[in-house]
């Protein structure tokens, strides 16, 4: 797989199956693109992400995720917390979310922080960052509805400066939270193993 389109190609690696690229977007931020295959179905895959007790597993940059309030049919305010990275101030984001799933099986869900109304207070040595856009597409491989591909989107202002060495490592991670995710969906599974999505 090559970049087109000005994106800048990050990873590529068949051996973990994960592509990372990046761009900077229209508003000027920067975007990262991750895509990569799990072997598992889209309701269970969704599932697992949406389980917050095992998300810093699998996303190693969150430090929690908390719904605050729901404002219509599959749609919440969601307020997100990062860790502090090396040197870098945590970031926090207040977003409108909302999920949708398609005819084909197919989930996305999406955030933004444009338009946001909710209150959200600041937090002492927390960098409030803002994201136009960011989410992830669940799409199941056709004629195999047990594997699926994840692609996830994140369009970022950090709002200060971060040295490139570090960004480029959160870029990283954010898109080896596919390779994190496979490896979750496993213990998701033990945790609720009653569960049958089909």
């Amino acid at each position: 797989m090559a970049s087109t389109n000005s994106w800048d190609l990050l990873v590529d690696s068949k051996k973990d199956d994960i592509f990372i690229e990046t761009k900077k977007s229209i508003r000027g931020f920067l975007i990262v693109r991750a895509q990569g295959h799990i072997d598992c179905n889209a309701k269970d895959i969704f599932r697992c992400v949406m389980y917050n007790p095992l998300k810093n597993q699998w996303d190693i940059n969150c430090d929690k995720t908390i719904y605050r309030k729901k404002v219509g049919v599959n749609g919440y305010i969601l307020y997100n917390k990062t860790v502090k990275k090396y040197v870098v101030a945590a970031r926090d984001f207040a977003m409108n979310w909302i999920q949708n799933t398609e005819p084909d099986g197919s989930t996305y869900y999406c955030a933004s922080s444009i338009g946001c109304k909710y209150d959200e207070p600041t937090v002492k040595d927390v960098v409030r960052g803002a994201t136009p856009l960011s989410g992830f597409h669940i799409k199941p491989v056709a004629g195999n509805p047990n594997k699926c591909l994840i692609t996830i989107v994140n369009e970022v202002d950090l709002k200060t400066a971060i040295p490139d060495w570090i960004l480029r490592t959160i870029l990283k991670d954010q898109g080896y939270q596919i390779d994190r995710l496979r490896k979750m969906i496993p213990v998701w599974k033990k945790k609720f193993p009653g569960e049958n999505p089909n």
